[in-house]
């Protein structure tokens, strides 16, 4: 829909998991090679999509973090709209045809 030639999905934490929960289980959710890669391919796309949602509380910095590394890069985001406590809206929650804003 966005005239572009793929996706490539990224996540801000290298440990996935269907609750979000399960993020403090672990060591270390974010993992050693993540910050690069996020930033490596980021670099590289036409269009960034800013969708990571609201993580568990303790985690509520790494979001606003991703954020100042891709921006001093000069990637600029993109984002379905903000939550309540600012970042950005999850895209399993919104409608097909939401428009993206900027995020920054």
């Amino acid at each position: 829909l966005w005239g572009l030639p793929g996706l490539i999905m990224l996540n801000v934490f290298a440990y996935r998991a269907t609750d979000k929960a399960r993020l403090l289980e672990v060591e270390d959710p974010v993992g050693v090679e993540n910050d690069a890669t996020l930033l490596r391919l980021s670099q590289r796309a036409p269009l960034v999509v800013a969708a990571w949602g609201q993580p568990p509380k303790p985690l509520a910095g790494r979001g606003p973090a991703v954020a100042a590394m891709l921006a001093e890069a000069g990637v600029a985001m993109r984002c379905f709209g903000r939550n309540g406590d600012g970042s950005p809206k999850h895209p399993l929650y919104q409608r097909k045809d939401a428009a993206l804003v900027p995020f920054g």
